[in-house]
């Protein structure tokens, strides 16, 4: 498995897509610096519009399978009550569009720069995901964030980052094959592309890939 780990996003953006206030200066999560975007929740239930990072200048060669997605954004609230202000979504997307699984779980922030991540090595967030979707400049992430007592401050975000797990070509891995004289077996195996499409070549033969994380299930042979 290869992965790009914890790219910055090279373009920084308010997203009305939700919520009512906007953030001010976005551009400033293209740089882990100390340097924010804000947005003030001042009132009960007023939440953000997204801050959306895109733009990660990922480079997954063509023919490698996505394996999962994180992404990270770097939040602090103000230092008032406890819990005042919690993170009310936060999802990905591709081709410009924001989309996938929903994975916020009204996390409050802290009133320190603490790093909020989402999804993993095996998390694809419900989009079915190639190499092309991921290095475009649109693939991007989101963020907003809800105020839940009658005041708060300014909130901040300082960074955008996001890591893609893939499995790349000429990558060697443990195959698991079901061969007609044996329930199982493992052997070492080297991933190839074929017309575009990632392929296991074990025993002179090709394989489809049917599953993988650390290793590929190969069901039968394409070619000789």
């Amino acid at each position: 498995m290869a992965s790009q780990d914890n790219y910055i996003c090279g373009t920084g953006a308010n997203d009305a897509t939700v919520g009512t206030e906007a953030w001010s200066n976005p551009t400033n999560i293209q740089a882990d610096d100390g340097t924010y975007a804000t947005v003030p929740l001042t009132d009960f239930n007023m939440q953000s519009n997204y801050i959306k990072g895109s733009n990660f200048s990922h480079t997954v060669p063509t023919g490698s399978t996505i394996l999962g997605i994180k992404f990270t954004f770097e939040l602090s609230r103000a230092a008032l009550a406890a819990g005042t202000v919690v993170i009310i979504s936060a999802k990905c997307g591709k081709g410009g569009t924001i989309g996938g699984s929903e994975k916020a779980a009204s996390e409050e922030i802290n009133t320190t720069d603490t790093y909020y991540t989402f999804g993993g090595i095996a998390d694809l967030h419900g989009l079915t995901l190639s190499p092309a979707d991921v290095n475009a400049s649109n693939f991007l992430a989101v963020c907003s964030l809800k105020v839940t007592v009658t005041a708060s401050g300014n909130n901040q975000c300082d960074v955008c980052k996001n890591t893609v797990y893939y499995t790349d070509i000429g990558e060697i891995i443990t195959a698991v094959h079901p061969p007609m004289d044996q329930p199982q077996a493992r052997e070492p195996a080297i991933i190839v592309s074929y017309f575009g499409r990632p392929m296991v070549e074990l025993f002179g033969r090709l394989w489809p890939i049917y599953s993988q994380t650390r290793a590929a299930k190969c069901l039968q042979p394409c070619f000789s």
